[in-house]
C-alpha cells in the first residue's frame, strides 16, 4: 500500500505508475491524479503537446511504428473497433462528396471505366468476366461481409500497370481490397 501525494487516499501499488526512483518503485501520485494533471496540461496548450508528438514522430519514425504495432497486437479488439468507427467515417465522407460534387463524381466514374476499357484487349471480349462478379456476390451474400472484384496487377499502379483479364481479378472482401489500394 502507498499514499498518494496528491489526493492523500491509500491505494495499492497498482494504482501508481513504475519509477526507478520513487518509494517502492513506483511514482508519488497515483495513476488517477497524474491522468488528472496531463488532461489539465493538454487542455491549457493543446497545440503545444500535437506540435512535440509531430516533431517527435517525423524524428524517430521506426520507435513510433515498433510501438504502434506492438500496441496493435496488445488490443486488437480496440484496434478492430478504430478501424470500423474511422472506415465509417470514411465512407460517409466519400458518400457526401459524392452528393456534394455530382458532376466531379460522374467524371471520375467515367475516368476509371475508360482507363478499365483502355486495359481490356479487343480479344477478350468474349472471356467469362460475370462469374467472378458473381462470385464476389454469392460471397457477400453468405457471409454478410461485403466482397469486391480486385486487379491483382493494378490497372492504374505506380510502377507497374495491369490489363483487365479475368486471370488478373480475385475476389477480396472490400476493407482488404480497400487497404490494398493500387498496389501490387
Amino acid at each position: 500500500m502507498k499514499t498518494c501525494t496528491k489526493c492523500g487516499v491509500e491505494k495499492s501499488l497498482d494504482a501508481f505508475y513504475p519509477s526507478r526512483t520513487g518509494a517502492l518503485g513506483r511514482e508519488s501520485r497515483c495513476r488517477e491524479c497524474r491522468t488528472a494533471q496531463a488532461r489539465e496540461k493538454y487542455a491549457a496548450n493543446p497545440d503545444g503537446k500535437r506540435k512535440r508528438n509531430r516533431e517527435y514522430n517525423r524524428a524517430n519514425p521506426h520507435v513510433v511504428s515498433a510501438a504502434s504495432a506492438r500496441w496493435k497486437e496488445r488490443y486488437p479488439e480496440k484496434w478492430a473497433a478504430i478501424l470500423e468507427k474511422t472506415r465509417d467515417a470514411r465512407y460517409a465522407r466519400a458518400v457526401q462528396w459524392a452528393k456534394d460534387n455530382p458532376e466531379r463524381n460522374v467524371a471520375k466514374t467515367r475516368r476509371y471505366q475508360s482507363a478499365k476499357l483502355k486495359r481490356m484487349p479487343t480479344w477478350a471480349a468474349g472471356l467469362d468476366y460475370e462469374s467472378i462478379y458473381a462470385e464476389a456476390r454469392r460471397l457477400t451474400e453468405m457471409t454478410g461481409v461485403r466482397h469486391e472484384v480486385d486487379h491483382i496487377v493494378p490497372l492504374r499502379g505506380k510502377t507497374v500497370s495491369g490489363l483487365h483479364l479475368p486471370w488478373n481479378l480475385q475476389v477480396l472482401p472490400a476493407a482488404d481490397n480497400r487497404s490494398k489500394g493500387a498496389r501490387f
